[in-house]
């Protein structure tokens, strides 16, 4: 048996089967620090990118089975089913595992998606305009986020001169501020 199937056969969470592109170009370390996220998250983890060459930064992780994408599908029994599910707290707990270095939100994507990697640490949100924000620039539009998700108004506007959120749609118009490729 290769060292990829080996590999596989030791995973709770994850199959081959899933959307990992070359599943055999997948690094071991990822899948198992993976299937330990996806147990301590305690929701389904729906992969929808794993090893690719194209559509992602010229050093990006993809290229070398090193990162992958998710979406998160809420649990409907257990313990956690009865606990309120945020993608942002989901995000706040991610943040907090160690064996991931990249760890991306991508809260205004269709479906909302996720990103890890095993390279550097690092946090991102990338903004309904596509800009990347790391470090204390994530964090604030987090929060931003957060609040206005718990508003029961049609729009709420964040007394700030930089930005504007607009719930209904979950837009955040970005005046400025700092921005870093990925």
């Amino acid at each position: 048996m290769r060292k990829s199937e080996t590999t596989w056969t030791q995973l709770t969470h994850f199959r081959r089967t899933e959307m990992w592109g070359d599943y055999k170009k997948m690094h071991p370390f990822l899948m198992h620090a993976a299937d330990r996220a996806r147990h301590v998250v305690n929701h389904y983890f729906i992969v929808t990118c794993g090893w690719e060459l194209e559509g992602h930064s010229p050093n990006s992780f993809h290229k070398e089975g090193k990162a992958f994408d998710f979406k998160i599908k809420q649990k409907t029994q257990g313990l956690v089913a009865d606990a309120p599910f945020s993608h942002t707290n989901i995000f706040r707990l991610l943040m907090g595992i160690w064996w991931f270095g990249g760890i991306g939100f991508y809260p205004f994507d269709k479906g909302i998606d996720f990103h890890l990697d095993i390279g550097p640490y690092r946090f991102w949100i990338r903004t309904d305009t596509g800009k990347y924000l790391y470090g204390q620039d994530a964090l604030d539009v987090l929060a931003e986020v957060e609040s206005s998700f718990f508003m029961n108004t049609n729009r709420v506007y964040i007394r700030e001169k930089r930005r504007i959120i607009t719930p209904k749609n979950n837009n955040i118009l970005l005046k400025g501020g700092s921005t870093t490729k990925h």
